[in-house]
């Protein structure tokens, strides 16, 4: 029974640890910008954590057009994005989000955010 119960609590613990590590294992940089104009690109790069399967790269802009393919697949660790943000707003801010997936098993490898501060002039 005590044998159970300890077999249970480390395949609880492994879960939470591998759930917890999800979004440290992609990122974008810069994590801050602040783009000028009324369309105005912003500029990253995408990372993840790298392995010899096949990957699938969506990014979302935060701009509620929500998530699109960035690249459908992948084998690389990193990829470089730009998007257009437009808005004639003063000042605007946007949370950018990626998801990058294993092609081979669906799962989910990282996530990553960033903040993208849109301003009419500098």
């Amino acid at each position: 029974m005590i044998k159970k119960i300890i077999t249970s609590a480390f395949t609880l613990f492994l879960i939470a640890g591998f759930a917890g590590g999800v979004d440290a294992a992609a990122s974008i940089s810069p994590s801050n910008q602040t783009i000028y104009g009324t369309d105005a690109y912003a500029n990253w790069t995408f990372a993840w954590t790298s392995s010899s399967y096949a990957k699938q790269v969506s990014f979302n802009p935060g701009d509620r057009t929500g998530y699109r393919t960035a690249n459908s697949r992948t084998n690389s660790s990193s990829m470089t994005h730009k998007y257009e943000y437009s808005s004639s707003s003063v000042s605007k801010l946007y949370y950018p989000k990626i998801a990058v997936y294993d092609l081979t098993s669906g799962a989910t490898v990282g996530t990553g955010s960033a903040t993208v501060h849109k301003r009419l002039s500098n």
